[in-house]
């Protein structure tokens, strides 16, 4: 039964709505029109997804060091009273855990290619667990990434997860053993 569950949060998290979960923000493409133009693709970003688990709040939260170091994530924040596990901020290059960032995130492109794939990114990475109903845990996965260019002193600017990432960590929950 749990795992029946827990399919069924997975799915509807990888396809960005329905319930338990926040749907996927619609995207928004402007053209810019000058010297220098070209798309700008905006996004709301609210950062945190929620779904339910079909597991105990305990099983769950003694998971989630296995998920993070499957990410390759530092943990540098672990608040066993509020149940908040995670990284507050870290920078990063290239990969997150093996895989490419601009799978997880779109902080735009340049001839190049993506930005998420060559600059700087520096982000943020936070788990917080709730009891639900049913002996289940409500799982919030909060993602922020910015960005900059390596060669570069320029402030970060804000990046939009691509909703891959936060599905991800919901599957590898399910993996795990505790």
């Amino acid at each position: 039964m749990h795992r029946i569950i827990l399919a069924s949060v997975i799915l509807l998290s990888a396809c960005g709505g329905g319930a338990g979960t926040h749907a996927q923000p619609d995207v928004q493409t402007v053209r810019v029109v000058g010297p220098g133009g070209g798309t700008l693709r905006v996004r709301p970003d609210g950062g945190t997804t929620t779904a339910i688990v079909g597991l105990p709040l305990e099983q769950v939260w003694r998971m989630l060091p296995a998920v993070f170091d499957s990410l390759d994530v530092l943990v540098t924040r672990v608040d066993e009273a509020a149940r908040l596990y995670g990284n507050d901020g870290f920078r990063l290059r290239r990969r997150l855990g093996g895989v490419l960032l601009s799978r997880y995130f779109d902080c735009g492109e340049t001839q190049i290619g993506p930005n998420a794939d060559s600059y700087d990114v520096f982000l943020l990475l936070l788990t917080r667990l709730r009891p639900a109903p049913g002996n289940m845990t409500t799982v919030d996965v909060t993602v922020e990434a910015r960005a900059r260019p390596v060669a570069f002193r320029q402030n970060y600017a804000g990046c939009t997860t691509r909703g891959r990432l936060e599905p991800l960590i919901l599957e590898l929950l399910t993996r795990v053993s505790p």
